[in-house]
């Protein structure tokens, strides 16, 4: 137990060092642009919602409320709440890892802090971060059973970002199918949803401010890139489980042919037309990686090769958690609604993959820390010096 409390207080130290490397960086970066706007329209205007706000501003609120209180408006304020939801992030993975793999808790804890999707994005006044640290507080408290605790932490996600509604879904079912004589136990549950329908009506629509650049409809081409990302992530993974697809070929090839179908279908049919993506190639550092992927044959290839491979991986894959190939389907829904192609969209889904797969060799998993690491320091340093922005 002491030993697990010490690898907490190491993977802590990632997003501190972080914060402190990030103020090298006085202006904001990519969409803390917006963000800071926003709370700045609050400070002065009242409720005043920004142009090309996406989700419904309960971070924001919140940030507006501390910046009175204290009399301070600073990015540096702003950015030290994003390093409370990365402190919040590794706690609650922590914690989930501690009831799922108890014996994988200390490489898990630092592949959550050292994971390139999340990482560089630890001291920045983002909402992805905070939003997943509360997704796994609320699957925290779900497997203890305790649901009104769930239901406050669904509900904190939902106004933090509410694009996340859809894993509450899947919490209700996790709920039930853990204690399923007892399924009345999850209704509290349905407040977050309730909470979600009536942000719906109230903003007109899925987008609370910028319906130009993000609107209603469904888009293939987020599922594909998910795809080769979880496909890089977890590659040690799916070299374990070379045997294990081979076994799904030979014994289950009906149910094989389809995931490979269904992978390939997406990936011929996915665009990444956002004007966002589409923009200047140095943007940003993924702006490159996605015209790379959807723009030239190799990249093509390589994305085509990812969604017929990922789908067959993934199915081998054991889980600690109940109902969690229903995840997919819901994760594929969320992926799917978002026009505008970016890897920081795939977080929650790649977090709880990592913390509930089934055990894998110690070896194999101490050895995504140092590659993981790695990965974090090119992407963070180039964001401080001005090269490219971070995911």
């Amino acid at each position: 137990m002491r030993a697990e409390r010490w690898m907490l207080a190491v993977a802590w130290l990632v997003p501190i060092s972080l914060y402190v490397w990030v103020q090298q960086m006085p202006q904001p970066l990519l969409d803390e642009v917006v963000h800071a706007e926003q709370v700045e329209l609050f400070l002065d205007e009242g409720w005043a919602p920004h142009p090309r706000l996406t989700m419904v501003p309960g971070l924001h609120v919140l940030a507006a409320g501390l910046a009175k209180l204290t009399g301070t408006r600073s990015l540096v304020l702003l950015r030290g709440i994003g390093l409370v939801g990365a402190l919040a992030f590794l706690l609650a993975g922590w914690a989930l890892a501690r009831r799922l793999t108890p014996g994988r808790v200390a490489p898990r804890t630092l592949q959550l802090a050292t994971l390139p999707l999340a990482a560089p994005l630890f001291p920045l006044f983002y909402t992805d971060v905070l939003g997943a640290a509360l997704l796994l507080g609320a699957y925290v408290a779900t497997l203890r059973r305790r649901f009104v605790l769930a239901a406050l932490a669904c509900a904190s996600m939902v106004l933090v970002r509410h694009s996340l509604a859809g894993f509450v879904v899947w919490l209700v079912l996790v709920g039930v199918a853990e204690s399923p004589r007892r399924w009345r136990s999850v209704l509290p549950l349905a407040a977050p949803l309730a909470l979600f329908g009536a942000l719906l009506l109230a903003m007109g629509g899925a987008t609370f401010g910028d319906h130009e650049f993000h609107p209603e409809g469904l888009s293939a081409g987020n599922l594909p890139f998910a795809a080769s990302i979880g496909v890089v992530l977890f590659l040690p993974s799916h070299l374990l489980a070379l045997p294990k697809v081979w076994a799904l070929l030979r014994d289950r090839p009906e149910q094989a042919a389809l995931l490979i179908a269904v992978g390939a279908c997406l990936a011929v049919g996915a665009t990444a037309d956002h004007p966002f993506n589409a923009r200047d190639i140095d943007y940003t550092l993924y702006n490159r990686w996605v015209e790379w992927l959807f723009d030239t044959a190799t990249g093509r290839g390589v994305l085509f090769a990812a969604s017929m491979w990922a789908p067959l991986s993934f199915a081998t894959f054991r889980w600690r958690a109940s109902c969690f190939p229903c995840l997919f389907a819901l994760f594929a829904i969320r992926m799917a609604s978002s026009w505008l192609v970016e890897p920081r969209y795939a977080l929650p889904f790649v977090v709880l993959v990592l913390v509930a797969r089934e055990e894998e060799p110690a070896w194999l998993e101490w050895s995504t820390v140092p590659l993981y690491g790695l990965g974090t320091l090119w992407l963070f340093s180039g964001a401080v010096s001005g090269q490219w922005f971070p995911l």
